[in-house]
């Protein structure tokens, strides 16, 4: 598969040397021009040799070019993103309750494919991260903001040191995150079908510049801001609509494990926060079919 090729490459890139390193840029911001290039264009257009192209190219685990260029290509065929025509196409052929089994169809299918041996290495990384950081901060703009959201309620119920970056303008944003050490972790959201909001990447540049660990969830594993994620969590949009199902599984996910891996934390803070509410007259605790009440 070419995605852990990419995953390795982002993690890796910034390690090598030099001419290395150019080489190894190129083929991440420019890999749909990759089945075209000879090594000897690839060299020139990277700055480098054709020598040092086939050095990056085996140290990513293919024996030659050719293979790298096979397994980019049927990337780049099973990636084709949904057109405008695919979109309205999807909505002419489906109505009423058709419309509902084929979207839960594709949600479905979105999130099997989803689940990758480069994910699960991934996932495994990226908890180890958040459970180790002193302080988390949830950074997201435009449509990755509902997700956003949705991860710091979940994590809030249960741990204090979670907060989620504001929708500012550059200039705040950077400010809010000026504080951020070493010692904590930002989780950021960069998902828009190949659409990406400009702030999330600069402040993915920003906080990683500062040798901050930097867990990075995108439908794209060529995203511009890749290259500086400490962790990659590569969940692939879906196609004839926009959903963040996928996504939600995999945050249901890390929200549980990280409640697993501290159950004695996690229960007492839940525990706390279920009396309040309820001893405030804020909610109304209903009883389970057995009777008993949470």
């Amino acid at each position: 598969m070419t995605e852990p090729m990419f995953s390795k490459a982002s993690q890796n890139c910034t390690k090598l040397p030099p001419k290395q390193r150019l080489v190894c840029r190129f083929l991440m911001e420019n890999s749909t021009r990759i089945p075209f290039l000879t090594v000897e264009e690839l060299a020139a257009a990277s700055g480098a040799s054709p020598a040092t192209v086939v050095r990056v190219v085996n140290g990513l685990g293919y024996e030659k070019y050719q293979d790298l260029k096979d397994e980019v290509t049927k990337m780049l065929i099973a990636m084709k993103p949904a057109t405008r025509t695919e979109f309205e196409h999807a909505w002419e052929e489906s109505s009423g309750e058709e419309m509902l089994l084929r979207v839960a169809h594709v949600n479905i299918e979105n999130i099997k494919g989803t689940l990758t041996p480069d994910l699960v290495r991934s996932f495994k990384r990226c908890v180890d991260i958040l459970v180790s950081a002193k302080r988390i901060r949830i950074l997201a703009l435009r449509s990755s903001r509902s997700a956003a959201l949705y991860m710091g309620l979940l994590l809030r119920e249960f741990m204090p040191n979670v907060a989620i970056v504001p929708s500012l303008g550059s200039d705040e944003m950077i400010e809010e995150i000026f504080d951020i050490t070493p010692e904590d972790a930002v989780f950021a959201f960069s998902y828009g079908a190949r659409f990406y909001a400009r702030r999330t990447i600069d402040a993915v540049k920003f906080i990683h510049s500062r040798g901050i660990p930097v867990i990075l969830l995108t439908d794209e594993i060529r995203n511009p801001a890749a290259p500086y994620a400490d962790c990659l969590l590569h969940v692939p949009y879906t196609k004839h609509h926009f959903s963040l199902a996928a996504v939600i599984t995999v945050l249901d996910s890390i929200v549980a494990e990280i409640g697993r891996r501290n159950p004695d934390q996690s229960k007492k803070k839940l525990r706390l926060l279920w009396d309040t509410l309820a001893s405030g007259d804020i909610t109304i605790p209903m009883e389970t079919s057995d009777g008993v009440r949470p």
